[in-house]
């Protein structure tokens, strides 16, 4: 608001005189400067609340904007272990798949081998006449290991990809993007950016993938007898 009431054009200076005139001009120069500042009063306490109000509101921005550019920082740290988490996960799962495939490979040959030698040593034993036709029935012996296969899923699509590059804080781009582009800067500009302290991101240690051991593959008991023991 303003004042459009005009101050008093007379003047207080000749107060110490005798005068009975000129004490009746400085009375009226007196009340008539006295109503013109009593009007002046309710504007400039107004003006004062206002001025408060704004330091206060001012303190309350720079805190949020001070734990906003904090929290970019922090974004910036994670960024590159968040975006390339999935093509670090794909490398693991990969690596894992051809371990464990290699192994699912050394377990069927384990257990052809240990079905076949079972059969041989049966038909060895066997009191039948014909074990040669016995031994070529074990040679053609089809065996199923499809219980042995393991089944290991597909990596899933990725997403609407996200952009994992960002510009970097405080640069002119982000203080564009950021602070300067708002409706709000031109009244209550933004402090002072202040930059990220520089922290290591590369934290993750990826562990090692442990050898798989071909599990134990059951030999059918053969049908001879035991071995009697020397006495």
């Amino acid at each position: 608001e303003s004042f459009t009431g005009a101050p008093p054009t007379c003047s207080l200076a000749q107060v110490a005189t005798d005068s009975p005139e000129a004490l009746e001009i400085f009375e009226k120069c007196l009340r008539s400067t006295y109503e013109w500042t009593a009007g002046l009063e309710p504007l400039r306490e107004a003006c004062y609340a206002a001025h408060e109000e704004l330091r206060h509101q001012a303190e309350k921005c720079r805190a949020q904007q001070a734990r906003f550019e904090a929290s970019s920082c922090l974004f910036v740290t994670k960024q590159e272990v968040v975006c390339g988490c999935r093509e670090r996960t794909i490398d693991h799962f990969e690596t894992r798949r051809k371990s464990v495939s290699a192994g699912e490979l050394t377990r069927k040959a384990m257990y052809k081998s240990a079905v076949q030698m079972a059969c041989h040593i049966d038909a060895l034993v066997s009191n039948g006449t014909d074990k040669r036709g016995v031994l070529q029935s074990c040679k053609d012996l089809q065996i199923d290991t499809s219980h042995l296969e393991i089944a290991y899923g597909s990596v899933p699509e990725a997403e609407a990809a996200s952009t994992c590059s960002s510009e970097p804080l405080c640069s002119h781009k982000w203080l564009s993007q950021e602070y300067t582009s708002r409706g709000w800067h031109a009244k209550a500009p933004a402090a002072e950016c202040i930059l990220c302290k520089k922290i290591p991101t590369n934290t993750t240690v990826t562990p090692p993938v442990p050898t798989p051991t071909p599990a134990p593959v059951r030999i059918p008991a053969s049908s001879s007898a035991p071995t009697p023991a020397p006495t």
